[in-house]
């Protein structure tokens, strides 16, 4: 992708687990190493997310899927407080999902 200022980002996903809970429930769980790449700089983070999925019979939109989402934001060994956050998140970020099937017009 490319942000503002010429700013690259390149997202590689290095590892992913799920969970079937039952047949209407599952968690996923997807670790990413994004690289962010300017012309004087690079900045390298690791992405924790994990989402946990409930497949719902809706009488008026029928079947829909619902999400909750946790997104945790890791620093990487060169940022200055890498140590200082240890092995905790320095940001968290919470979605609420609502996934539609496509209506044909």
């Amino acid at each position: 992708s490319i942000l503002r200022d010429n700013l690259e980002l390149v997202s590689v996903i290095t590892g992913r687990a799920r969970e079937q809970l039952n047949s209407d429930n599952f968690i996923t769980c997807e670790i990413t190493q994004q690289l962010f790449q300017g012309e004087t700089m690079i900045y390298l983070n690791e992405v924790e997310t994990t989402t946990d999925y409930h497949h719902i019979l809706d009488e008026n939109q029928g079947e829909i899927i619902e999400a909750n989402q946790i997104t945790a934001i890791y620093l990487s060994p060169q940022d200055p407080d890498y140590f200082v956050a240890g092995n905790h998140p320095v940001a968290l970020y919470r979605y609420q999902l609502e996934l539609l099937p496509l209506r044909e017009e």
